[in-house]
Order: C-alpha cells, then structure tokens, then sequence
C-alpha cells in the first residue's frame, strides 16, 4: 500500500532523529524540512503533529518546534511505567503466545546477537551508529510482540508513547557497549526460555530484571555525562 504524504513526512523526520541527524534541542523549520522531503508544508505539519503527540517533538515558545529532550525525572517514570507493564505482559504471554510468535521473538533475538558478534568482531567498544539504529529495532519489537500477545489493547496504547520516547532516547543517549548487550541477550534469552516452558513466574521475574538494568544502565550513563 502506498503511503500518504503525511506518512512519508513522518517516517523521514523519525529517520533523522535516530540516525542523530536531527538531535535533541534542534529546531526544525517546517519550510525548509517540507523542502528537503519533497511534500507541502501541510503533510509535515499533521506529522510534527504527530510526533508531538508521540512525544517525540515539542512546541518550544519563541523556537516553534524542536526534538524534545528527555528529562531524567522523565526516565525514571517511564521506566516505572515499562516495569509494571511489561512484566505482566511477560506473565500473560507464557499463556497466550502461540508458536509463531514465540518463532518471530526469536527472530529479533538472534538479530540482536548478529549485532553483538558484529561489534565483537570488530574490536571496538561501541556499536555504531548504523548497528545500534538496527538492534535497538529489533529490541524494540521483541518487547513489542510481548505487550501484544497480552491482548490488553489499553496496555498497548499506553505503551505506543514509551516506546517511541524510547527509541529516542537510546539512540541519543545511550550508547550500548558489548557487556551491556550480553547482559540484555542473557534476559531476552531467559525471557523466552519461560515463555516457552509456560511459567509466568520466571518469565515475569527476568523481565523485572532486565527493565531494571536498563533503567540503571541510562540513568547512570546520564548522570556520567553530566559530570563530564
């Protein structure tokens, strides 16, 4: 299906976000954007819309619309939010995740540890840019396949808006070191392994588990930066 006008204006503004292209703070000209992808200002207009909702973007007095940066009391919330939720979605899922889907979780898994042996491979602390655009994807949507097999369709709108600060907020702030990703495969694995045995108890306790190193992981990775 083709897409709108709106949509391809959406996808391209979200793109340069994550590819750190439009970074937190920066304003963006609704002229000169509609101008560099090709559409009127109306369709950027109803995406900026969108991504504030999301968000994503903010409407800054005197600066009209800019990247929204993240608060860490912001974090924190979300985290608390992310904790909560996907732990019970954890522990539905070990009742309700059929095979092709516990089949596609293990797809975005070894996706990831495609990226981990990437970075090991090539000897460098960090995943790059375009790697870590590619694993925070697939870390994504095996998160997201989680809350959906809940079947819990408020679950999943109030989750829509963590994810996307989400994807924000890793590919601007957290940069995701070898250790940290074995740590991360370690859980997911667990993770899976509990789903599929149908314990909810095990499967919830390593998603407790794993939100909480994340939150530890940013929080901490933030506090580093501002002290630099």
């Amino acid at each position: 299906m083709k897409k709108t006008l709106k949509e391809v204006a959406y996808d391209y503004v979200s793109e340069k976000i994550s590819s750190r292209e439009y970074l937190p703070g920066m304003r963006l000209s609704e002229v000169a954007v509609a101008k560099e992808i090709g559409v009127s200002p109306t369709p950027l207009r109803e995406a900026y819309s969108q991504l504030v909702s999301e968000g994503i973007l903010e409407h800054v007095p005197n600066s009209g619309i800019c990247v929204k940066n993240i608060e860490k009391k912001e974090i924190f919330d979300l985290y608390e939010l992310r904790e909560a939720v996907e732990t019970f979605c954890a522990a539905k899922a070990t009742q309700l995740m059929n095979k092709a889907q516990t089949d596609r979780i293990e797809e975005f898994l070894n996706m990831q540890k495609k990226m981990a042996q990437q970075l090991l491979d090539s000897g460098e602390e960090f995943l790059t840019k375009e790697m870590q655009i590619e694993y925070l994807k697939a870390d994504l949507a095996f998160h997201r396949l989680i809350i959906e097999s809940s079947e819990n369709e408020t679950f999943k709108k109030i989750m829509q808006q963590y994810q996307a600060l989400s994807k924000l907020l890793k590919v601007n702030i957290h940069r995701h070191t070898f250790k940290q990703i074995e740590t991360t495969l370690d859980h997911h694995s667990k993770i899976i392994k509990y789903i599929k045995k149908h314990d909810p108890e095990k499967s919830a306790f390593w998603m407790k588990k794993h939100i909480q190193f994340s939150r530890k992981t940013i929080l901490e990775e933030i506090s580093d930066s501002q002290t630099e």
